[in-house]
């Protein structure tokens, strides 16, 4: 009876393990995927061959934007990911999902968030730390500030890393206001594009607190998420790098 059920777990393993995609391969996974097999997510149908945006691929699942019927995490076996995989691997055509994703639309700090980071620049980042909460918070001065330092202190070490804040209500004036006081580094989203960045990205959930500081791969997988005001505080004090 217990080799019958160490071969079961084996085969279950396996499974898992030839069904998800290798960490190194991720930087191959597209940003288009389309369905192999009709599928229901939350009692609607979505047919097979429907096109999806790829949020991210997490081992045998994929988070995907279905156009008008919302973001759910459904298997990979049921896409043709791992095929678009295998031919961009060929192509040797490796990239930024982050980048691909926002483009040229961060605003650098060093302009008091007016001009634009060429997408060049945007690309070469393969660690994003991006801080979230709403521009009139309280304390978010002191947040962004922190922040910045944090910014300030890695620079010279990881020059590959991207500080990056999205303010939850997009509120432009605030933001200017923010920008031209505290001097920040730091980038930021354009305030008409926060929002939608907040959900497209999906590194949230309802069970995160805000402020929240979501630190993720240039893939969108994500490395840690440091939720609530204690939390983000903690995590931009510590010493990490």
């Amino acid at each position: 009876m217990k080799k019958i059920k160490l071969s079961f777990l084996f085969v279950a393993l396996a499974n898992c393990l030839f069904s998800a995609i290798l960490v190194s391969d991720l930087a191959y996974v597209p940003y288009y995927a389309n369905l192999e097999e009709s599928i229901e997510v939350s009692g609607k149908q979505i047919k097979e061959g429907t096109q999806f945006i790829i949020i991210r691929v997490e081992d045998d699942q994929v988070l995907a934007n279905f156009s008008r019927k919302g973001i759910h995490a459904i298997e990979l076996s049921k896409t043709n990911i791992k095929k678009l995989v295998l031919e961009r691997k060929k192509l040797k055509q490796p990239s930024s999902r982050l980048a691909y994703f926002i483009g040229n639309k961060i605003a650098s700090g060093e302009s008091n968030w007016k001009n634009l980071i060429h997408i060049n620049e945007v690309k070469k980042y393969d660690e994003w730390v991006i801080l979230y909460t709403d521009s009139s918070h309280p304390d978010i001065k002191h947040l962004l500030s922190e922040f910045n330092q944090l910014a300030e202190n890695t620079k010279e070490r990881f020059s590959n890393k991207l500080f990056l804040y999205i303010d939850t209500e997009g509120d432009q004036k605030n933001l200017d206001l923010l920008g031209n006081e505290l001097e920040l580094s730091i980038a930021t989203l354009p305030w008409y594009l926060s929002k939608g960045y907040i959900k497209g990205l999906g590194h949230l959930t309802e069970e995160h607190d805000l402020p929240a500081i979501a630190v993720v791969h240039s893939t969108n997988n994500i490395k840690s998420i440091h939720s609530g005001y204690e939390s983000a505080i903690n995590y931009l004090s510590l010493d990490k790098y």
